[in-house]
């Protein structure tokens, strides 16, 4: 090894992220965290997501930089990126419980054996990933493109972390990340390598070297969508979570890295009901659901378990999952989606919140039912979420499936959170690129079913 190529890069989570570690017997999925009890981003979790990036935009020759397992004689070969556990910091707060469950698409009720928590990092985590290239050549020109496109990925907005599809996940660069070559047949320069790598165990990062622009590279491939949701005048809306400190009902709220509160539209809430729309779509268009009304009419209405898996994968073999459009766009256990749909956040204000009295009435009597009464709290007035969405490979009937369902969401066919509101959004489409954005061109700037 006659050269080490170091990158530093400012990692942050705008809507928090999940580094997960298992869960625990009452069904909660838990932070991985250091010896130190900080929650950490396990190094081969950033390689595994870069690599995968790289592999799927075409990359050649993978394994001369991540390196191949052992297959039959032949050794296999090391990788010769090295990327360390990321640190995260959270900020003053701690880490944030998240309650989901699964709806029925079909009975618009709770699905059975659906319901979990999630221990995640509150929205603007942030933490340093270090990484580090060894080479053999004299000239690092091949390994700087590499790491640049690498960085590409990052700025592009790729998810890290486990349950993306929850709405977390999303990462970015929190500045510039900085490259600095070390060659090792050099006195001073290997003095300086090893004087980082004694920092580095120390705790503190070194930054020296110069700003390594990232490479954007082709990305025809994925569609990147910036919507905003806004509660039309008049109306309310309430996704809850169950954990509300003053009412029975309260709108989630979020505490960001930096000490403010915040407003959270969950996107798995939006995510769910745009892939029951789309379920709606595809089957009409005479595609075969997996998840389709003909089970449930014949009493196969299926847990969790086989929403995840397909209806007839007993074995849980992820060679025989279904042929599913919905399954092929939204994921299932066997193979990661290609739709992801973030967190909203807003700042939360007091004037943004108003309290409603419930109480349920006896259809004999018409009289007030005993211990039925309690009260809410919904969001109204000027409360605007911002959405983004991204589909890797969408097909041109993909973004047709999408563009009806926003439509049916601005126009109220589609409502979100509980019952207790209205759930009647308006959805305006600040920017689209990609592949099929042509679809979009004509609702940027405006409420999508204008």
């Amino acid at each position: 090894m006659s050269r080490v190529h170091r990158l530093v890069l400012p990692l942050v989570f705008p809507e928090g992220v999940h580094p997960g570690a298992g869960k625990t017997l009452s069904n909660r999925l838990i932070l991985s965290r250091d010896g130190r009890a900080r929650p950490v981003l396990r190094g081969t979790a950033l390689a595994g997501a870069l690599r995968h990036a790289y592999e799927k935009a075409g990359g050649s020759s993978s394994s001369d930089h991540f390196g191949e397992r052992n297959i039959g004689d032949d050794g296999g070969r090391p990788s010769r990126l090295q990327v360390a556990d990321v640190v995260l910091q959270v900020g003053s707060d701690n880490d944030v419980i998240r309650s989901h469950n699964g709806i029925d698409r079909h009975s618009g009720a709770v699905r059975r054996g659906s319901l979990f928590d999630l221990e995640a990092l509150p929205p603007g985590s942030s933490g340093s990933a270090v990484l580090i290239y060894q080479d053999e050549s004299d000239s690092g020109d091949s390994v700087w493109k590499l790491l640049s496109t690498l960085l590409g990925y990052v700025a592009n907005g790729m998810t890290l972390g486990g349950k993306a599809a929850r709405g977390i996940g999303r990462v970015g660069l929190a500045g510039d990340a900085i490259y600095r070559c070390f060659s090792l047949t050099d006195l001073t320069d290997h003095a300086a390598w090893l004087d980082e790598q004694y920092e580095w165990r120390g705790g503190t990062i070194q930054r020296s070297g110069a700003t390594l622009t990232p490479s954007l590279g082709d990305q025809d491939h994925v569609l990147y969508l910036e919507l905003s949701l806004s509660i039309p005048r008049g109306q309310d809306l309430l996704v809850a979570d169950g954990q509300g400190m003053e009412h029975e009902l309260e709108p989630q709220r979020v505490r960001h890295a930096d000490g403010k509160e915040y407003w959270r539209l969950p996107g798995a809430s939006l995510r769910g009901v745009v892939r029951a729309w789309i379920s709606r779509l595809a089957a009409r268009d005479g595609y075969t659901v997996d998840d389709r009304v003909g089970r449930y009419v014949e009493g196969l209405r299926g847990d969790g378990d086989a929403i995840a898996w397909g209806f007839d994968n007993t074995e849980h073999d992820p060679e025989q999952v279904p042929d599913c459009p919905i399954l092929s766009l939204f994921g299932s256990a066997a193979r990661k989606g290609r739709l992801h749909i973030s967190d909203g956040l807003c700042a939360a204000l007091p004037e943004h919140k108003q309290v409603r009295k419930h109480v349920a009435v006896d259809r004999i009597t018409g009289g007030a039912n005993d211990g039925f009464l309690f009260d809410s709290a919904v969001l109204c007035g000027d409360v605007t979420f911002p959405i983004r969405i991204t589909v890797h490979e969408p097909s041109e009937r993909e973004v047709q499936w999408l563009t009806r369902s926003l439509k049916a969401l601005d126009l109220g066919l589609i409502r979100l959170g509980s019952s207790k509101a209205v759930g009647v959004v308006n959805v305006r489409v600040n920017s689209a690129r990609g592949p099929h954005q042509e679809a979009f061109s004509e609702l940027i700037g405006k409420d999508v079913a204008a």
